[in-house]
């Protein structure tokens, strides 16, 4: 969100993990934000975390800017669960689509479910939806 790092996932290293490079620094050393494996990363509004997949869920990273050099701490997990995307060797670079997301106060996530062996045939679009809600709802104005 600062514009100075770009989080990205990879498999250079045999295994699908979450890293991180200056954006404008050229050949600048990637530093390696999850451990274990992960994917689909997601910045904090403050540019002070990085969330991902991983194979147990959505884990967090805090990170810490000293002199340039972008020091990330330990994992956290935040959710466990079979959430999409998140199977053991699961082709993060497949999946095409970011499968969660975190509100801008940090302790409000989206995230799709799956339900072991339900195939979703549908979906519902709701259009002009505060019309909507007015109307199932009115609020006597």
């Amino acid at each position: 969100p600062d514009a100075g790092w770009v989080a990205y996932t990879s498999d250079e290293s045999g295994d699908w993990e979450v890293h991180a490079v200056p954006f404008l620094a050229g050949n600048a050393e990637k530093v390696t934000v999850s451990v274990g494996g992960g994917g689909m990363p997601s910045w904090s509004d403050d540019s002070r975390s990085i969330y991902y997949r991983s194979a147990e869920g959505v884990k967090v990273v805090d990170l810490e800017l000293v002199e340039g050099e972008l020091r990330p701490g330990p994992p956290r997990a935040l959710f466990e669960g079979d959430f999409d995307g998140t199977v053991v060797g699961f082709p993060f670079r497949e999946h095409g689509l970011q499968s969660f997301d975190a509100a801008g106060d940090g302790e409000t996530f989206v995230l799709s479910r799956s339900d072991a062996g339900a195939r979703q045939t549908t979906a519902t679009i709701v259009f002009n939806w505060f019309e909507e809600l007015e109307r199932l709802v009115p609020t006597g104005r």
